[in-house]
């Protein structure tokens, strides 16, 4: 929903059908380290086929499984139970509580780095693709009220962002000019990058949240960006105003249990489509194309009252959004054919 529409009313976003409702079901557990991390699902085309790979969290190992033969193996077995997890090029990362650091080739699980970054908590790991030489950059996002920078290739530290709160979470824009953060406390700020490679505070933009930025997303194109919040909240910003362009919220909000987890955009542009996560139960496809209030809605099927969700991940191709459960990784099929048969590319 959108915080103009109320539970009661709201028929425009149960009426859109972005996504075939009823999803495929893959026996994958999934596990949650921490109560307010969730981000620790993400899909990747096979290395050795066309197919998608998913990886995924359970208790200290990171498992790899294949939705085309479903074949499951033990990519990482961390020695911790990981709180952060992506994946980019071939690099699996993971982050634990006490700063641990893990970097695996995930083709031939070949270990990459295995240490600390000398923080606390790590909140978010996130690589990203320099645009001026296509150095693949680590950032990581630590209680101790950082985001560290890293070099991959030799896990250089590039640079410190220093801050002034618990560091949740960070993304930066497909073409490496921007990084926006979300923190323990109710704001977000923008970072532009310099001529040294580095990154430097831009603005705090207006945040109308009462809680935690929990996880942030930027479109394809790289003019939009969202974060999901604690309080329920999901904020879509215009990155050339740096305004607020969409005010969404989660069905279950105020309650604890609606708190958003986890924010996506889908990869491919002409797809036009965010998904975002509850704590719980349910999950959200947005239509970005207009004001975005074109939503579909889907309640997490579960042999419990309640549905823990341990994170979203579109496809490579954003033709499916996956779900990571306590019992299962859904699957759900996006209709692609009627997203792409008429484009809005102004609005991207």
């Amino acid at each position: 929903m959108t915080l103009d529409q109320q539970a009661g009313d709201s028929l425009d976003w149960r009426s859109t059908v972005l996504a075939n409702q009823k999803p495929r079901a893959f026996t994958q557990r999934t596990t949650i380290q921490h109560w307010q991390l969730r981000d620790l699902v993400a899909a990747a085309r096979s290395s050795t086929s066309t197919h998608d790979e998913l990886f995924f969290t359970q208790d200290s190992t990171v498992r790899r499984f294949n939705t085309c033969n479903r074949n499951g193996d033990v990519v990482l077995n961390c020695g911790f139970l990981p709180t952060a997890m992506t994946h980019a090029q071939d690099v699996l990362v993971t982050g634990g509580p006490n700063s641990q650091l893990r970097l695996v080739r995930s083709a031939d699980k070949r270990v990459l780095y295995s240490g600390s970054t000398n923080g606390l908590v790590t909140n978010g790991v996130h690589l990203s693709e320099q645009s001026d030489g296509g150095q693949l950059r680590l950032f990581v996002s630590n209680n101790d009220e950082t985001v560290k920078v890293f070099d991959v290739d030799t896990m250089r530290l590039v640079s410190t962002l220093v801050c002034s709160c618990a560091v949740n979470c960070a993304s930066v824009s497909p073409d490496g000019k921007f990084l926006v953060a979300g923190f323990d406390e109710p704001f977000i700020l923008l970072f532009g990058l310099t001529g040294q490679g580095s990154y430097e505070l831009v603005a705090e933009l207006d945040c109308p949240a009462t809680d935690a930025g929990i996880s942030c997303s930027w479109s394809p194109c790289g003019k939009k960006f969202a974060m999901a919040f604690q309080d329920g909240m999901v904020l879509a910003y215009d990155i050339r105003t740096r305004g607020t362009i969409a005010k969404l919220c989660t069905l279950q909000m105020p309650s604890s249990k609606g708190s958003a987890r986890c924010v996506k955009f889908a990869p491919r542009g002409a797809l036009d489509l965010l998904a975002f996560s509850e704590h719980v139960n349910y999950v959200h496809l947005v239509d970005t194309r207009g004001d975005m209030s074109r939503q579909q809605s889907f309640r997490i099927p579960s042999p419990t009252r309640d549905a823990p969700i341990s994170g979203i991940s579109f496809s490579p191709a954003g033709e499916t959004l996956f779900v990571g459960t306590d019992s299962n990784i859904l699957a759900y099929d996006v209709f692609t054919r009627s997203r792409r048969s008429f484009g809005c590319t102004s609005l991207l």
